[in-house]
């Protein structure tokens, strides 16, 4: 975002998210929006925000506005709008009349640099984050921040402070000692809960390291870009490791408005289960209902701490093609993916066999179901000595739940959430000697929940649900129904479906 632009300033953010209300977003989710200040020292004869962070300069450059000229009015209105605060902060870039003004708060104590000319990434004089009384500053500035609502803090350039030339006030400081206590500190002053993402790359021969681990939230694996090729969904699922567990990854903010919709819905998909971020660099005047539709089958984003493992990334493809979650033993939710961005292509997994050799590692004893979530359809049932397989187009990607067959009537599928009822449905059982399936729907109002079914050798005989319609549906495959959920508001729902 520009801080001279239309939209990097704190009227035009609320009416961001009101559009975003508008749109209906906020039925799913609540929605994060995040003031840049990132004014540069080329402007304004090398003076910013940055090191001073408070109300009175982010308004000074155009960021805080009437009748949000401060951070706690800003926040306010985006809380009252089912928003979450975030902002922006340059990790080592001072903005020269700070420097000149606190020079003990800069490496070596002294600013005798602080004119000559150099990229603003490079910066030559920088902040001492091992220095006491800059300390007390930075950490007043994340308490004042919390107690104004902030939530998420996004860290630019952080390499810019990774200092080896030392200048440390702290004679025992390290420079991973130095450069971690930016995150300590922040952490510290916004609490437990608060959102942090360290923006590093490894640029400009800074070593990208996890030195931030147990402090930071987020980390960016890709520079300035809203595009969408397989190399982001590599470099995030390569990590899956660590995906969820140790950090969130993602590849920098995605358009989602000018995409066919087969690979908008593969872009959702992979970056939902390799990163677990989602930013959009789509404005929400943009967002059609086909958009929302396809943006909100990601959200609730699921909570366990772990991630889809790419079955074959040991099998030399450049790009992995098969991403696995397994959500339990007997229920899997595997991504078909075609990173070939010029050709159609077959991609297929073995249900059973060793990971490593791409195999998703399920029974070859018993039998499973297939089911394509966006396109709506049964792949088949197959033996599990069998492979399942979908002929995908450049970048597509198929989203199949697997699950093992069962002697009774089974959820196959929703219309809901890519995850197919890991997040959207509870407490589905089975009563054998009521003769009858049931569970909870988490229902959007004024968005048909539709429940797919596999009735195994038995006939329905009625739908019902407490709270809301409920409408049985006949399903083009052979043994499968459906279920509707409607009701105009949203809610839990206790469905059952009972049986001959």
């Amino acid at each position: 975002m520009s801080s001279l632009g239309d939209i990097n300033n704190s009227p035009a953010l609320v009416n961001e998210l009101e559009m975003a209300r508008k749109a209906g977003f906020t039925k799913y989710s609540k929605v994060a929006i995040r003031l840049e200040p990132d004014t540069y020292c080329s402007d304004h004869g090398g003076n910013t925000e940055q090191g001073w962070w408070d109300d009175a300069h982010w308004s000074k450059y155009g960021h805080l506005r009437a009748p949000y000229d401060t951070f706690a009015k800003w926040c306010a209105a985006l809380k009252e709008r089912d928003g979450i605060p975030f902002t922006y902060f340059q990790v080592g870039m001072p903005s020269d009349d700070y420097a000149q003004e606190y020079p003990g708060h800069m490496l070596f104590n002294g600013v005798s640099r602080i004119h000559f000319t150099h990229p603003h990434h490079q910066p030559l004089v920088s902040y001492d984050y091992t220095d006491p009384d800059f300390q007390k500053h930075t950490l007043a500035t994340w308490q004042r921040l919390r107690k104004d609502g902030m939530v998420g803090i996004k860290f630019d350039y952080p390499e810019t402070g990774w200092r080896p030339e030392g200048g440390f006030e702290n004679k025992h400081a390290t420079t991973a000692f130095a450069y971690r206590e930016v995150f300590r500190l922040c952490r510290e002053g916004l609490g437990p809960d608060a959102f942090i993402h360290e923006r590093n790359l490894g640029e400009t021969g800074r070593p990208l390291l996890d030195v931030t681990a147990g402090l930071v939230d987020l980390r960016r694996v890709w520079g300035d870009s809203n595009d969408y090729v397989p190399e982001m969904v590599s470099t995030c699922g390569l990590r899956w490791y660590k995906n969820r567990v140790v950090f969130n990854y993602y590849p920098d903010s995605k358009a989602v408005h000018n995409r066919t919709p087969e690979v908008r819905q593969s872009l959702l998909t992979m970056v939902f289960l390799t990163s677990g971020r989602l930013e959009l660099a789509t404005s929400f005047r943009l967002s059609s209902p086909e958009i929302v539709h396809d943006v909100t089958r990601i959200y609730p984003l699921y909570r366990e701490p772990r991630s889809a493992r790419p079955l074959d990334a040991f099998m030399g493809a450049a790009n992995p093609r098969v991403y696995d979650l397994e959500l339990t033993p007997e229920w899997h939710q595997v991504a078909l993916f075609n990173p070939d961005k010029g050709k159609a292509n077959t991609v297929s997994a073995a249900l059973s066999g060793e990971h490593v050799a791409g195999a998703i590692g399920l029974d070859p004893a018993t039998s499973y179901y297939a089911y394509d979530f966006w396109s709506d359809a049964l792949v088949g049932t197959f033996p599990g000595t069998a492979k399942v397989e979908k002929q995908l187009g450049p970048t597509h990607c198929a989203m199949l739940s697997i699950r093992k067959v069962q002697p009774n009537p089974q959820v196959l599928s929703t219309s809901r959430h890519v995850l197919q009822g890991w997040v959207d449905l509870a407490d589905v059982k089975w009563d054998g000697q009521g003769k009858r399936l049931s569970g909870v729907a988490k229902v959007i109002g004024g968005e048909p929940f539709k429940i797919v079914v596999a009735g195994n050798g038995r006939n329905a005989v009625k739908v019902a649900a407490t709270g809301a319609q409920a409408t049985p549906e006949k399903h083009t495959a052979d043994g499968l129904s459906r279920v509707i959920l409607e009701k105009p508001d949203n809610g839990d729902v206790s469905w059952r479906i009972e049986y001959e």
